[in-house]
């Protein structure tokens, strides 16, 4: 099972990308959230597997205290990306001019075994400021993007969510980069890597014990039989206890 993420940048050559450990954030009742920070994504390279926990059961009962099992009820992904880097630039011209690094396309989100409207975070252009005839820069640069983004609730299909063990996303930076208002001679180059937040959060909701439901039942026969008291024949249809 897949997220794909997907980065394409212009003028880059990293294959190297980094993960921390999952975290766990049961601090909402009746949810859970996986989280896996993934760094040093190579823009316009392959796409990085990210695994994450499935819902399970069993743990969710252990940390709320309970014996109760608990149904998955909906599932949402989510990303958060940013990216970093350095350029060189220079401008060859005869005149000034004030360049900025362009981000085409967007970090995307998809999940392949179910269809949805794919989620996207654009990135700012970065600024860098008058470069005069001659003059070169050598700068980090970065980037924030528009901030997080969720899929669509996920409400069918959950089986594939449930378990003991994890599913795999994929996550990658789709577009291109480009110097804007860099005038007509110009050199430089770009060396910048994509970094990202990739979460899955379980909703889910306790099933009732079978006693639970015999005492609900019992209850709504009950009212039932108040709500009708002249009726005879409903009353004589409750089970005796």
């Amino acid at each position: 099972m897949k997220i794909t993420v997907k980065v394409t940048m212009a003028i880059i050559l990293f294959a190297v990308y980094a993960q921390a450990a999952e975290t766990a954030d049961w601090s909402t009742a009746g949810q859970v959230t996986y989280s896996m920070a993934v760094g040093d994504i190579a823009l316009g390279g392959a796409a990085t597997a990210v695994d994450l926990s499935q819902f399970n059961s069993s743990t969710a009962a252990a940390q709320a205290g309970t014996a109760y099992e608990y149904t998955l009820t909906k599932v949402v992904f989510s990303i958060d990306g940013s990216i970093s880097g350095t350029l060189e630039f220079q401008n060859t011209g005869e005149v000034a001019v004030s360049p900025e690094l362009t981000f085409v396309g967007a970090s995307s989100l998809s999940y392949d075994p179910i269809s949805f409207t794919s989620a996207s975070e654009n990135y700012a252009a970065v600024g860098l400021g008058t470069v005069n005839p001659q003059d070169s820069l050598d700068q980090a640069i970065s980037s924030e993007g528009s901030g997080k983004v969720t899929s669509p609730d996920i409400v069918s299909d959950l089986s594939s969510f449930i378990g003991a063990e994890t599913i795999t996303t994929e996550v990658s930076f789709p577009g291109a980069t480009y110097f804007a208002s860099a005038g007509s001679s110009w050199n430089g180059s770009v060396n910048v890597v994509g970094s990202t937040d990739v979460t899955v959060t379980y909703f889910y909701t306790p099933v009732p014990e079978p006693t639970s439901m015999a005492l609900l039942v019992l209850s709504f026969m009950v009212l039932l039989c108040r709500r009708n008291f002249n009726k005879q024949s409903i009353c004589e249809q409750t089970p005796s206890q």
